[in-house]
């Protein structure tokens, strides 16, 4: 049987182990993936779970995780504060930079680091953001061409999203618009990296 015993605070009921084939490293992978491409602003312990359920068992297991609750819990937090450093020590964003952001409830989206008009509201929430500890920058999205302020952990480099596999479109259960949307966004980036600096 494969035991939980990786994270010694997880508190992992002895008498159970994983359903096979899991194993911690299996499951905290799959954790640090799911984190890295969900938005945190939304997600709880029961979505987690779902997720996980999804896609580390086989369709139709009788074999759900929820007995194993509180050891993910301790995951997902210990995940978390990882990530988190891990974006705090990221390269910072430079103006005109095309990056991936992440809005709730979208994929991350293509988009470009602009400054923000003098004394606007975007210019006091950029500047509210780092007087608080933070980094921050104003994002425009490609296609769209809306405006975000996003934190560090909302952002990823062209690079780093393209080795994530980003650039393709999102799964096809996305609405048709939403679906063509980005994949205009993406080719509207790519164009933005070949324009002369």
């Amino acid at each position: 049987p494969h035991s939980a015993a990786s994270l010694p605070d997880a508190a992992m009921p002895e008498d159970i182990a994983w359903p096979e084939p899991l194993t911690d490293e299996v499951v905290e992978a799959a954790i640090d993936r799911l984190l890295r491409r969900e938005s945190w602003e939304t997600i709880t312990i029961k979505i987690v779970l779902r997720m996980l359920e999804a896609e580390l068992l086989p369709a139709g297991s009788d074999a759900p995780l929820k007995p194993f609750k509180k050891y993910i819990g301790t995951a997902v937090d210990e995940a978390m504060a990882r990530i988190t450093e891990e974006r705090k020590a990221a390269v910072s964003f430079a103006l005109g930079q095309v990056v991936w952001a992440k809005m709730s409830g979208y994929p991350y989206w293509p988009g470009r680091v602009v400054k923000p008009r003098q004394g606007s509201a975007l210019e006091r929430q950029v500047r509210k953001e780092r007087d608080a500890g933070g980094e921050a920058w104003l994002v425009k999205f490609f296609f769209s061409d809306d405006l975000l302020v996003c934190p560090a952990a909302a952002l990823e480099s062209w690079e780093v999203g393209c080795g994530k596999g980003w650039r393709e479109a999102p799964s096809q259960s996305t609405g048709s618009k939403l679906r063509e949307g980005y994949l205009s966004a993406v080719g509207r980036a790519e164009a933005a990296l070949r324009e002369p600096a």
